[in-house]
């Protein structure tokens, strides 16, 4: 019940203090534990380049999503952007969205074992040994 603000939120702010400071996201170490003097949970989110390198670490509260320290981030992003929102959902705006249209994939039958094994195609008597 403490925990309201998730991974993802903490993605889209890393990937928020990247772009104020002119850097790519290449993937995040994520670390979910207790504020020891307040007991409180928070993310400590290592932020890395695409080759890996250290940009930076944030650690942000879990349960209002606030930026409580950003290490390596000489720049913050531009105020009103630094908290993005989780984004509406259809409950919570009132109004019914259509549901998405997946494709699913036709099946495609696997010939049996001893075809699969020795080679023969539908159709085709299999070779005598």
């Amino acid at each position: 019940d403490s925990v309201k603000c998730d991974s993802d939120q903490v993605a889209r702010l890393a990937a928020l203090f990247a772009q104020a400071n002119g850097a790519r996201v290449g993937s995040i170490l994520y670390e979910l534990a207790k504020d020891p003097s307040t007991n409180a949970p928070h993310w400590r989110a290592t932020v890395l380049d695409p080759n890996g390198d250290q940009l930076g670490v944030l650690v942000i509260t879990a349960a209002k999503g606030a930026v409580v320290s950003h290490q390596g981030f000489e720049r913050e992003p531009a105020p009103g952007i630094s908290t993005p929102a989780k984004p509406a959902t259809a409950a919570a705006s009132g109004s019914r969205a259509p549901a998405a249209r997946v494709a699913t994939p036709s099946p495609v039958p696997k010939p049996n074992l001893l075809r699969r094994i020795f080679g023969a195609s539908e159709g085709k008597p299999a070779k005598a040994p």
